[in-house]
């Protein structure tokens, strides 16, 4: 009963987080939009006012892309349209483009998850690659989902300075530890935190897989 009331909340939670990505989306963005272009459409005439301009003018393109980042953080709506492998491939690329560190996805699965089932494993994988650019001071990362008879793993490694040794300077809880363990437990499965042979830091999370339905997806809206 308290597994299937937290799923209640965490579901509860997820549809409140696409609401405002998608108020964010559907409404500030056009809003921002429109402004930027009246904004362009303004003549300053002093060097002072060119500049006052140009300053206003990159701020709002800055708010523009900032409220995006935000709302494709909140709920990815390609995740929805296009699958969990497109979802994670685009967020991969996303931190590929900002940080320094090596990214790479493999993504072996055949069957489709149900979409609350995907938005789970999504979080997950969020989680991890969160953790990894503020803390491991990690070089590469690699993420892999295989599945087989009917579960699926998540494989997690990076070669950074590792999790005993984050554990000496940061607080445990605050590596989001807690969340991953709590996200596979709810869903039916574990995670295993591996021992690299040398440095680094490796999970596996063992998820029995929650097969796309449509008639019982809760997510699906008829047309």
């Amino acid at each position: 009963m308290l597994t299937r009331n937290l799923l209640a909340e965490m579901e509860v939670m997820e549809r409140e987080r696409t609401r405002i990505a998608s108020d964010l989306h559907d409404e500030l963005g056009p809003l921002l939009a429109m402004t930027k272009i009246q904004l362009e459409q303004l003549q300053p005439q002093t060097d002072t006012e060119k500049q006052r301009h140009a300053n206003a003018v990159q701020n709002l393109v800055t708010l523009m892309h900032r409220s995006g980042e935000i709302a494709r953080n909140l709920t990815p709506k390609v995740l929805l349209t296009k699958g969990l492998q497109t979802a994670l491939a685009d967020f991969v690329e996303q931190f590929s483009e900002v940080s320094k560190m090596k990214m790479k996805l493999n993504y072996r699965l055949v069957s489709k998850p149900s979409s609350f089932y995907a938005l789970q494993i999504f979080r997950i994988v969020q989680e991890l690659v969160y953790n990894a650019v503020k803390h491991s001071e990690a070089e590469n990362l690699h993420i892999e989902l295989r599945e087989y008879k009917r579960k699926l793993y998540l494989f997690y490694t990076d070669d950074g300075k590792g999790i005993e040794r984050l554990k000496a300077t940061i607080d445990g809880t605050r590596l989001g530890l807690n969340s991953l363990q709590n996200r596979a437990y709810l869903l039916g499965g574990k995670m295993k935190q591996l021992q690299p042979q040398i440095r680094g830091t490796e999970f596996l999370f063992e998820l029995p897989i929650q097969i796309y339905d449509e008639r019982k997806d809760p997510h699906h809206r008829s047309r």
